[in-house]
């Protein structure tokens, strides 16, 4: 595998079959509210070892309008603290289907192994479907490993596709490289 990290896509092509995760005991959800702009990019930063993330990137990912942020993002929860994040982000219609963006989802180094990205991620793929949406797709660096086995669990399949997130370059090389060390249930997800 390459050393370089490459954002990859992947697309869930119906919503039909959600997993459902509960939360693990103590943890909640809630949105976005005014005023939490700060507080989540210094959250993001802490949980991605690739992107360090700025003001601008948040402005650039969710524009100003704090009240339509909150309607897409959410925050994981513990004792009153925020620990993790996610978004339910609209994307442009795809081949006629209304489709959702998982987009900046993340856990707290010290809150992991207790399945919250799964948790999330069901959340999330729900909240998506009762908003209309009838697929989703993702962006992931593909030296997430975690990340790709809890998608690919969850009927992620591997995609090449170019958007504002997701540059062509170097994602099907990626593909092909990491095709061989997925685990056999999910190499044939990857058909590029």
């Amino acid at each position: 595998m390459s050393d370089k990290p490459v954002l990859i896509t992947m697309i869930k092509k119906s919503l039909d079959d959600i997993i459902d995760v509960p939360f693990a005991d103590g943890y909640t959800m809630r949105r976005y509210a005014k005023g939490d702009r700060d507080m989540w990019i210094a959250l993001y930063d802490r949980l991605d070892e690739y992107y360090h993330v700025t003001p601008k990137d948040f402005d650039e990912s969710y524009g100003d309008d704090r009240d339509e942020i909150g309607k897409y993002v959410y925050f994981l929860m513990h004792e009153g603290k925020e620990i993790g994040t996610v978004a339910n982000w609209p994307e442009p219609d795809m081949n006629g289907q209304k489709t959702g963006r998982v987009h900046w989802l993340g856990v707290e180094d010290g809150h992991r192994g207790k399945h919250l990205g799964a948790a999330m991620l069901s959340f999330i793929l729900q909240d998506m479907k009762q908003q209309g949406c009838t697929q989703s797709i993702l962006g992931t660096m593909n030296r997430r490993v975690a990340a790709l086995n809890l998608y690919f669990k969850f009927g992620f399949e591997a995609i090449v596709y170019t958007d504002q997130w997701s540059a062509i370059d170097d994602q099907s090389e990626a593909w092909s490289a990491l095709k061989d060390t997925m685990p056999k249930e999910y190499q044939g997800m990857i058909n590029i």
